[in-house]
């Protein structure tokens, strides 16, 4: 859920401030309640703040490229889409 409202497109584009949470149904489910107790905070992108207790994170910002930790290549993007 995005700001309190169930969202079921995978492209949807969050804004800075946004609240993503679990429905209520979900919050039990065993792999949501795994990944977030495996989650290590050192995983955690600086531009989204985490409350594992409640399940709910903040959307702080959009990252810039300097802050993105993983190898990504994104020439490698581009061609794919440009196909």
């Amino acid at each position: 859920m995005i700001n309190g409202k169930k969202v079921n497109i995978p492209s949807y584009l969050v804004s800075p401030g946004d609240l993503i949470e679990f429905r209520q149904r979900s919050k039990n489910m065993d792999a949501v309640t795994d990944s977030l107790n495996k989650a290590p905070e050192s995983r955690i992108p600086t531009w989204i703040q985490v409350d594992k207790a409640n399940q709910k994170s903040v959307f702080l910002s959009v990252p810039e490229r300097v802050e993105i930790q993983e190898p990504y290549n994104e020439q490698l993007v581009v061609e794919l889409y440009s196909k």
